[in-house]
């Protein structure tokens, strides 16, 4: 798992964390963790698809369609 994470996510990470940087220097983003908001992100867009199928069991909606 230390393997992979090294090879293929590790120069992701650091790439988010860089734009962050970039963007709280220009005053775009607020003085937070470059490393918990990059991680907050990418919770925030896989919610909709961990949650998909209760949110559409409720609902009877499916949440990937427009309405």
């Amino acid at each position: 798992m230390l393997w992979l994470t090294e090879r293929f996510g590790k120069q992701g990470f650091e790439n988010w964390c860089s734009l962050i940087e970039d963007a709280q220097r220009e005053g775009a983003v607020r003085n937070v963790s470059p490393a918990r908001l990059r991680f907050a992100i990418v919770a925030m867009t896989a919610v909709p698809f961990a949650v998909a199928a209760e949110y559409e069991y409720f609902t009877g909606k499916s949440p990937f369609f427009e309405e």
